[in-house]
């Protein structure tokens, strides 16, 4: 189902039915910390597409997410998928969910855990967990680079001009959130979203068009955590295109 997964658990080797359930469910190789400072220097050494938090409340469990997204903005990395599992929370309640989202957890899972709602949550998310193998959309990149003369100079000038565009636009749909204007913050959410498309960057695009949609459906948390996301996918996505440029450098406006 997934090749990699992060388990933060106090006590994982005495969750056994946990990691009996994760082995039915061929999750191939699971790593395991116990606290917030083991699972950041395992994330220091390799990327998890899914990280999995077993019985933590709530706010601590925030707490921990918010120091692996904070890393993960540093870093420029994808987000990983951040899954909780906690008998404090009722999971069935969709706003409980939209809690979660909003502070960075991806989703919930009722404890004790059935095997079929965690595998329905993973199959849910996977998706999104491989999001680093889509950052790009190959099939714009390589039309891109045809069109380019071998040396790649008109795709660094591209990148350049998105670069010094992009920052200006996220800060602006920031201060129109604050002020409320949600219908002028979906207009540039979109207008961001078509130039991400342009050069290829299906990730970034993805974020973006989750951001126009809840400005435009007044979704408040949707938009908080769509809008989180945006300074991450937006530096992944440009390392992505300079991994494909070797020997060439792009300016950081």
């Amino acid at each position: 189902m997934t090749d990699k997964l992060l388990l933060i658990d106090a006590e994982p080797e005495g969750n056994k039915s946990l990691w009996a359930q994760l082995e039915r469910l061929n999750t191939a190789d699971i790593d395991t910390a116990t606290d917030c400072k083991q699972a950041k220097e395992a994330l220091s050494l390799q990327r998890y597409p899914v990280i999995l938090i077993d019985r933590r409340t709530v706010a601590q469990a925030a707490a921990w997410t918010a120091e692996i997204r904070r890393l993960e903005r540093e870093e420029g990395w994808p987000p990983a998928v951040v899954l909780l599992i906690t008998d404090r929370f009722e999971p069935e309640k969709q706003a409980a969910r939209a809690d979660c989202r909003s502070i960075g957890i991806n989703d919930i899972i009722a404890a004790p855990v059935r095997s079929n709602e965690l595998k329905e949550t993973l199959l849910r998310w996977l998706p999104e967990a491989d999001a680093e193998k889509g950052l790009l959309n190959k099939d714009t990149v390589e039309e891109l680079l045809e069109l380019d003369d071998g040396r790649h100079e008109m795709v660094c000038t591209l990148l350049e001009m998105f670069r010094q565009d992009t920052p200006l636009k996220i800060e602006q749909i920031r201060a129109l959130r604050e002020k409320g204007d949600l219908r002028l913050a979906s207009e540039v959410a979109h207008s961001l979203k078509s130039a991400s498309l342009s050069m290829g960057m299906a990730w970034f695009a993805k974020w973006c068009e989750e951001l126009e949609q809840a400005c435009l459906e007044d979704g408040t948390r949707e938009a908080d955590y769509a809008f989180g996301q945006l300074e991450t996918a937006y530096k992944a996505s440009c390392a992505a295109w300079e991994n494909l440029l070797p020997g060439r450098k792009v300016r950081n406006l």
